[in-house]
């Protein structure tokens, strides 16, 4: 889910959500490839920001960090990921 926002010079922002995850080389984020195109697209990719939770030892949102979708692709590594898709055949019956 898009947030829409507006910074101080009412221009659009387009807010992603990420729950971030501490891994061993650094950390983490699952993107769909739906949120991928839509954070490159030309409707919202000047104005689209990933806001990044960090959680504490505990399991609790300790710090937020917001950065443009552009700005993290530059420095980050993207790679594949897939669906598992779990159903029960007598429903699609």
């Amino acid at each position: 889910m898009i947030f829409l926002s507006h910074n101080a010079k009412d221009k659009p922002r387009f807010i992603e959500v990420k729950c971030v995850a501490k891994v061993e080389d650094g950390h983490r984020f699952f993107l769909s490839d739906n949120e991928h195109q839509t954070s490159i697209s030309a409707e919202h990719g000047e104005g689209y920001y990933f806001y990044l939770v960090f959680f504490d030892g505990k399991g609790k949102p300790a710090e937020l960090l917001a950065v443009p979708a552009d700005h993290l692709y530059k420095s980050a590594e993207m790679l594949p990921s897939s669906y598992e898709v779990r159903f029960d055949r007598t429903d699609l019956q």
